[in-house]
């Protein structure tokens, strides 16, 4: 498996829930192999996965200041749902 951001995860025990120990850094690191597998790493390759991110995040921007009603709702949901999942990723820590 190709290095990742962190440890790996032991599986959940009995009756837990498995989406709580779910890292997105290992399917990114998966991805990462996997395209540098097929296509490589040079620096044309790196500067088309460079404007991908651009592109996905304008998407993303767009389509968020669309469905809440206005930039302004947009930032202050996106702040409340990141704040929010800090909040939860804090207490899971500390429950471990």
């Amino acid at each position: 498996m190709p290095d990742t951001l962190t440890a790996p995860r032991p599986a959940p025990a009995a009756g837990e829930e498995p989406a709580l120990y779910v890292c997105v850094w290992d399917h990114v690191a998966h991805a990462v192999a996997w395209l540098d597998a097929a296509n490589g790493r040079g620096p044309h390759e790196t500067a088309l996965r460079v404007m991908k991110i651009a592109e996905e995040a304008g998407e993303a921007l767009i389509a968020l200041a669309t469905v809440t009603g206005g930039t302004p709702q947009a930032e202050s949901r996106l702040a409340a749902h990141v704040a929010a999942r800090a909040t939860r990723l804090r207490a899971l820590r500390a429950a471990a």
